[in-house]
Formats: C-alpha cells, sequence, structure tokens
C-alpha cells in the first residue's frame, strides 16, 4: 500500500463514520453524538498516520457542532463550548496511533517495514521440514527426493 492510499482511505472511511454518526444521533442529546463520534475518529485514528488522526478531528468537530449542537446542519460557532470539544475531539485523533504505539501496538509509522535481523552468534537457524502432501508423500517424489 502506497503512503497515499494509507492516507486516503482511513480519511475517506472515518470521515463517512463521522458523517453518518453525527447525522443518525441528530435528535439525541448532543454529547450522545459527540460520543459516538470521537469513538469513530479514535478507531480510524488507531491505523492510520497522525496526522489523518488531526484532520478527522476537526472533520468530526464540524459534523457534531452542525449536526448534534446547532441541529441545522449549518455551522455556527457558539463560544468557548465549540473549543473545547474542538480540542477534545482533535486531541483523540492526534493522540490514538501514538497511544498504541506506546501500548505496544503497530509503529507509528506504517510505511516503515522492520528489517530482518540475522540470528545471534552461536545459534542455528531453525531447520525447515519438506512439504508434505496430503497423501502422506512428498511433493517432490518422483523427482529423485523420497
Amino acid at each position: 500500500m502506497s503512503r497515499l492510499e494509507q492516507i486516503a482511505f482511513p480519511l475517506a472511511g472515518g470521515a463517512l463514520c463521522v458523517f453518518v454518526g453525527a447525522v443518525v444521533l441528530k435528535d439525541a442529546p448532543w454529547q450522545a453524538g459527540f460520543v459516538a463520534v470521537a469513538v469513530a475518529v479514535v478507531g480510524w485514528g488507531l491505523r492510520a498516520p497522525v496526522v489523518v488522526g488531526g484532520v478527522l478531528g476537526t472533520v468530526a468537530w464540524a459534523m457534531v457542532t452542525g449536526f448534534d449542537v446547532v441541529k441545522t446542519g449549518s455551522l455556527a460557532l457558539t463560544g468557548p463550548d465549540d473549543a473545547l470539544r474542538a480540542g477534545l475531539l482533535v486531541g483523540c485523533g492526534l493522540m490514538a496511533r501514538p497511544t498504541l504505539h506506546v501500548m505496544g501496538g503497530q509503529s507509528c509509522r506504517p510505511w516503515v517495514t522492520p528489517r530482518s535481523v540475522p540470528p545471534a552468534r552461536g545459534l542455528r537457524p531453525a531447520v525447515r521440514s519438506r512439504a508434505v502432501s496430503a497423501r502422506g508423500h512428498s511433493v517432490n517424489e518422483g523427482k529423485g527426493d523420497v
């Protein structure tokens, strides 16, 4: 997967989940929509680059403010509460991937593949077993290998 795909797919999927969650929970109290959208941001931010998590948090803030707080679908700023919601959602998005890394999950840079480590001195490499077919005969049977 290229870097563009690693950014585009989580961003599109996360934005869609955030939009659907905010619209579906429009008639519920805004706190319910906020929590559902925050869970979507963290879920999509876990496997995406950190920047994507921040962008998802910003999209989530716009959706929660427009659909769950104002209820009209238009983005209207309501004061310091908006700043708090924005900070929490963007913070959730930005901290999802590093938190996974700290807790022992995958690297924060998913495009970096781990290098193979040579065996330590004094250790022999693992012995490979021969491939065996379903009937119990060697796959290479008939080629001089029994």
